[in-house]
């Protein structure tokens, strides 16, 4: 944990040092079934956290072309490192380029895949927009091996003082365990509103989901363990000056249940563990 934190410290001075915008965030939360979890688990607890950090900068390349580089943590993805060009007109967007599974495995540093965004634009009236990242080569054949997989689709339209949107995302990371596959599945159907108003510093998203996730003990019984959850997510954008945005980006469970070989995996009662949520704050500080 340490050498990653170091080498995290590392890429963030030196991305700073040529880019016009930097930033950072850190990541926790209990909403999540954890990678760490044992095939014979038969409860969920709203203290058991993930957690992460992502450091991550752009810089305009040319008229209309951006470099956006960084490294991401997600939690059903883990660790990413990633360097797109981002080219936008008028009315359409192209964003491209490789990203790495980064120190996911201690004998694989980078594990090499093509990341792709595509936005259709109609300013003032309707979008949509598609992403897919995966990883490239199919198999996993040593232990530690694994997959990153992403995909997104979403539609939206404007209204006054929002921006609506109806939105699937879908996440996968297999990996080649000593006794098999493990995958982490996540899957969410979505509808965000983001709020804003002119010559105010701050914007809010509010966003009702809901979340399937899924880990598969592939061996030679598989068993899959299921959360389920109706989550609402807040996120605040706030520009506290010419040069320094701050975020927090905050998921509560409404509602979740579990499941596992078709029977119900238990949750808290009472207390803390009750409470399954994921938080993510971070910044963003413009150097121009």
């Amino acid at each position: 944990m340490k050498k990653r934190i170091y080498i995290i410290l590392l890429l963030f001075l030196a991305v700073s040092l040529f880019s016009l915008e930097i930033g950072a965030s850190v990541t926790t939360g209990s909403l999540n079934l954890s990678p760490d979890r044992k095939k014979d688990d038969s409860t969920i607890s709203g203290t058991d956290y993930l957690y992460g950090t992502s450091v991550f900068a752009k810089a305009p390349v040319a008229d209309n072309l951006v470099l956006e580089t960084g490294l991401y943590y997600d939690p059903v993805l883990r660790y990413s490192v990633s360097a797109l060009l981002n080219y936008r007109s008028d009315y359409f967007q192209l964003k491209a380029g490789p990203f790495f599974g980064f120190l996911n495995d201690w004998d694989t540093i980078l594990k090499p895949g093509i990341s792709t965004e595509v936005l259709v634009d109609v300013p003032g009236t309707v979008f949509a927009r598609l992403n897919a990242d995966s990883s490239i080569g199919g198999r996993i054949v040593r232990d530690g091996d694994y997959l990153q997989e992403k995909s997104a689709l979403g539609i939206g339209f404007y209204i006054p003082n929002a921006i609506c949107e109806v939105s699937l995302t879908n996440k996968t990371y297999t990996e080649k365990t000593s006794s098999g596959e493990l995958e982490n599945y996540f899957r969410q159907y979505a509808f965000s509103t983001d709020i804003y108003q002119k010559n105010r510093p701050y914007r809010v998203k509010l966003t009702f989901a809901y979340q399937t996730r899924t880990l598969t003990f592939i061996e030679a019984a598989t068993v899959e363990h299921v959360l389920n959850s109706l989550v609402l997510g807040t996120r605040l954008d706030v520009k506290t000056s010419d040069k320094l945005d701050i975020f927090v980006d905050l998921e509560s469970n409404v509602y979740s249940f579990g499941e596992a070989d078709d029977t119900f995996i238990d949750l808290a009662d009472s207390g803390i563990g009750v409470y399954l949520f994921s938080l993510t704050a971070g910044f963003r500080f413009s150097l121009d």
